[in-house]
């Protein structure tokens, strides 16, 4: 199995890959995906049918796992998987992922590039945070009407600061998702949805 990592940021993409080796339980071969011309939540819709189309005809690769922020979009109802919703960062992604792979020539001898779809409500920070204070959480996103915290106060919970270098948030994100894979029952209670998708489709690929 040889996989990539696609997220908004670098730091994103190390910390992805440690994820996605505690879900499967072993170590797994990662191929760097072709170059990015931007970051965000914009360049990864963009750009994620040229990736796939790109890893499917001129790499080894055999999955991809995708996982974004949600910002202040809504969250992933049971409902949308009969009903996408054009604002939910998740139905959207699950939307391109379907039209490129309907677009794929089958190549002799190659399986059909499998992907993994998670989103980390309201950001990745706030699963960097599973266990520990403030306690972040899908619920509690929800319940507060999506501002019981903001995205900064979640930076400097994580990083010391809200403004991180790359450097520093590839760092301390490898040190927390770190922590967090010795058990992933937190995340799992916390961020039922986005996680949840995300561990059932690592366990697919």
């Amino acid at each position: 199995m040889r996989l990539v990592a696609l997220s908004e940021s670098p730091a994103d993409e190390a910390a992805i890959r440690i994820l996605v080796e505690a879900i499967r339980g072993t170590s797994l071969d990662w191929v760097e995906s072709p170059p990015w011309r931007s970051r965000g939540w914009p360049a990864v819709v963009d750009e994620l049918p040229i990736v796939i189309k790109h890893l499917h005809y001129l790499s080894d690769a055999t999955g991809i796992v995708v996982v974004v922020d949600t910002n202040s979009s809504p969250l992933h109802e049971p409902e949308h998987n009969a009903e996408p919703q054009p604002t939910c960062r998740l139905c959207l992604l699950r939307a391109a992922v379907d039209r490129t792979l309907a677009q794929l020539t089958a190549i002799p001898g190659r399986s059909t590039i499998r992907v993994a779809v998670g989103v980390a409500t309201p950001a990745i920070e706030a699963w960097y945070l599973s266990g520990k204070k403030p306690h972040p959480s899908e619920q509690a996103w929800a319940a507060g009407g999506g501002r019981p915290y903001d995205r900064n106060a979640l930076k400097r919970a994580v990083y010391g600061t809200d403004r991180p270098s790359l450097p520093l948030e590839i760092s301390c994100a490898r040190a927390e998702v770190t922590r967090i894979s010795v058990n992933l029952d937190s995340l799992r209670t916390s961020f039922p949805r986005g996680f949840g998708m995300l561990e059932t489709g690592v366990l697919a690929l």
